[in-house]
């Protein structure tokens, strides 16, 4: 049966693959390549094309930036994340 509607937007899955292993974050992707932050997702996540490596560096840069941001944050915030049950976030 023929897909009816708009058509699919084209995606170059290799450079936004060398943009998610450079570190840079879904979001700044979608914003450099011109395309809405949900059809990112939605494509990488139809295709598999975020693999392990790339998805556990994503994740270490959220850290990092979590750490970064919590030397800052107001006490209440800091304490939230200090919880033990929330240690995991971060460490």
């Amino acid at each position: 049966m023929a897909r009816t509607g708009r058509p699919r937007r084209v995606l170059d899955l290799a450079t936004v693959q060398k943009l998610l292993a450079s570190g840079r974050s879904l979001r700044s992707v979608a914003r450099e390549l011109g395309i809405p932050f949900s059809t990112l997702w939605t494509r990488l996540h139809e295709t598999k094309a975020v693999s392990d490596e790339i998805a556990k560096t994503y994740h270490e840069a959220a850290k990092l930036a979590l750490r970064e941001y919590l030397k800052t944050a107001p006490a209440n915030t800091r304490e939230l994340y200090e919880r033990p049950e929330n240690r995991h976030l971060w460490e």
